[in-house]
């Protein structure tokens, strides 16, 4: 599925680009989860609004800045890559029907398992969605480059100026962040598990507490967990490593990044003994944290 998203989004881009090679880059973190405990695979992308352009004579990459999509465009291209990664996955369920290995008991069971994991564990659902108040202030906080096709949706409404690094950092924390809070979990004097919700679901008005028992709880959790060896933060184009023009971007001035909170704390001391820490055998890390890495 990302690398119809991707296509798609840098498909979207090339009819900016000229006879120069430019090039563009994106950052893209996968998360399985969503905001109740539930399976929810999506994807969260950032791309620069604009290309990377070579210039004769010139070591460095100059950008060159894009207008940004209207509505119109966002919402086809929402409708393309719903109707293209609807088409992958037919056919991808059609071949495995052809080699029966979904009959299996085992796939099986594991589908129904995951099927359950995507519903949010709430009884009553249907009191929740009744409420026409509720529907038409979330119609009302949707923004304009938010669309929905097919049970796709795609949001394209947040943009982070250059020279805002703080928000930045903070978009790409939300990225970055964990499934759920453990802050928010403990188990009740009957043994049942109950987390509080970050926000209430699915509005202002729904449930802020889920309450599951210790085996529904573990499966949900079990589905969260991603592929081994799937990297859930992936970069292309010229972020990528393997891109020819990756060691030609202009670096972060030293002056500019010392604004961001705890880029300071880095001074070159710290620097060298981080090295040294990460450079130390696994067999020293006991003794390092004062604990027993195969200790559950």
């Amino acid at each position: 599925m990302h690398a119809v998203v991707r296509e798609n989004l840098e498909g979207f881009l090339a009819d900016w680009r000229d006879d120069r090679g430019s090039e563009t880059g994106s950052v893209t973190f996968l998360q399985r989860f969503g905001g109740a405990l539930n399976l929810h695979p999506h994807f969260h992308t950032l791309i620069p609004d604009g290309l990377f352009v070579p210039v004769a004579g010139c070591e460095e990459l100059e950008f060159v800045s894009l207008p940004p999509p209207n509505a119109e465009e966002v919402a086809s291209l929402t409708e393309r890559i719903a109707r293209r990664i609807t088409k992958r996955v037919r056919k991808l369920l059609e071949g495995e029907e052809e080699r029966g290995s979904r009959l299996e008991e085992t796939v099986l069971s594991m589908e129904s398992s995951l099927l359950r994991s995507m519903r949010v564990p709430v009884a009553d659902r249907a009191g929740l969605f009744d409420d026409a108040d509720h529907e038409s202030e979330a119609s009302a906080s949707r923004p304009s480059l938010c669309t929905k096709w097919g049970g796709f949706s795609l949001h394209a409404g947040r943009c982070v100026s250059a020279e805002d690094r703080e928000s930045l950092e903070r978009l790409c924390r939300y990225g970055l962040r964990a499934p759920f809070s453990q802050d928010g979990l403990w188990v009740s004097e009957g043994g049942r598990v109950i987390y509080e919700l970050p926000r209430p679901w699915p509005h202002s008005g729904g449930v802020t507490h889920l309450t599951l028992d210790g085996r529904e709880f573990l499966q949900r959790l079990s589905s969260l967990i991603p592929s081994p060896y799937m990297h859930l933060t992936r970069y292309h184009g010229v972020f990528s490593s393997r891109s020819k023009w990756r060691s030609r971007l202009t670096p972060l001035p030293v002056t500019a990044a010392v604004g961001v909170e705890g880029f300071a704390e880095w001074e070159p001391a710290r620097v060298e003994e981080w090295e040294e820490f990460s450079s130390r055998p696994e067999s020293d890390l006991p003794a390092r944290f004062d604990t027993d890495e195969v200790a559950c």
